[in-house]
């Protein structure tokens, strides 16, 4: 893959659920060279914070504990981006109409059992809502709402509403929330943006000959 355009506090946040954006931390996926933004456990506690998943505190000591525990820190990296590969293959399949792998599958279910077990009911207000239990021995904390996530969208009736965005190289995937199902473009000021630049120069050429 080739070295990132931007960082992984820079990415776009535009998919629509949190998983989506997680899995659109790879640049130009469609493309033969791709650009990933997570390259380390330290990028994906970047990206945690900058989704909202975790505070700038919780990064800097979930940082410190990753440099006491180095093995710890690689495993749950790569449990991260072996989750979002397999997301990313689910959502795949579903837009193409080919049948979901088991080991991807497998992969998310593996994750979501990690995460329940952390999660906890508590009140707000006079109602109760969802939390989850974590201190800074948990450095794979960032992955449990992500894998939550992941399973809401795969049960809910948002999932007919993911769409891929229509540059061929892109790859990103959205929830087309417009009310026609039109949305193209994964945001209109790149994607978007570039093929209205296409269309002018081929447009311009053709009045040349």
């Amino acid at each position: 893959m080739a070295e990132p355009t931007i960082t992984a506090a820079d990415i776009s946040l535009g998919g629509g659920v949190l998983c989506l954006d997680f899995v659109n931390s790879v640049e130009d996926r469609l493309a033969q060279v791709q650009a990933d933004m997570l390259n380390s456990y330290a990028d994906l506690l970047t990206w945690g914070e900058h989704a909202g998943l975790i505070s700038k505190a919780t990064r800097r000591r979930l940082l410190r504990r990753a440099a006491q525990r180095p093995g710890q820190a690689h495993a749950v990296f790569a449990q991260a981006i072996e989750l979002r590969e397999a997301l990313y293959r689910i959502l795949m399949a579903r837009l193409q109409n080919e049948p979901t792998q088991a080991a991807d599958l497998a992969t998310l279910n593996n994750a979501l059992a990690r995460a329940r077990a952390h999660e906890r009911i508590e009140p707000r207000g006079g109602t109760f809502g969802w939390t989850w239990q974590a201190n800074d021995q948990d450095l794979d904390q960032v992955i449990w709402p992500i894998a939550r996530s992941a399973a809401d969208l795969l049960m809910s009736d948002q999932l007919s509403r993911v769409g891929i965005c229509s540059n061929q190289t892109c790859g990103w995937l959205f929830i087309d929330s417009s009310r026609n199902h039109s949305r193209r473009w994964c945001d209109m000021r790149d994607c978007g943006n570039r093929a209205k630049a296409r269309r002018y120069y081929r447009r311009k050429r053709s009045a040349l000959y």
